[in-house]
């Protein structure tokens, strides 16, 4: 890990809408950095189509919210503070999401 940066999460996710040139479905990628430090990263084809570039954003979305749940409880457990709410950008579009745990 990275000594310098901060002690919060950035997390950034895209879809690109039927980019497999075989089969059409859509490519989901995320990336969770800690700091200036990469912890997380996904690069996954989905496993069903997408009608929109919309929907293929809030599915990549969706993996990514339930990646950030099990890496701010795995911090959480390793007594590490994360500032919450987190903000997740989209890559290419203007898509945003805070993430806020109420579960302590």
């Amino acid at each position: 890990m990275s000594s310098t940066g901060g002690d919060s999460l950035q997390v950034f996710c895209d879809a690109d809408w039927g980019s497999c040139i075989n089969s059409r479905r859509s490519i989901i990628d995320y990336l969770i950095k800690y700091g200036e430090s990469l912890i997380s990263w996904r690069s996954k084809k989905q496993v069903t189509f997408s009608r929109s570039s919309a929907e293929a954003e809030y599915r990549a979305m969706a993996l990514t919210v339930a990646e950030i749940v099990w890496t701010v409880g795995l911090f959480q457990e390793l007594g590490v503070a994360i500032s919450l709410p987190l903000l997740c950008s989209s890559f290419y579009s203007s898509m945003e999401f805070s993430f806020s745990n109420s579960v302590s």
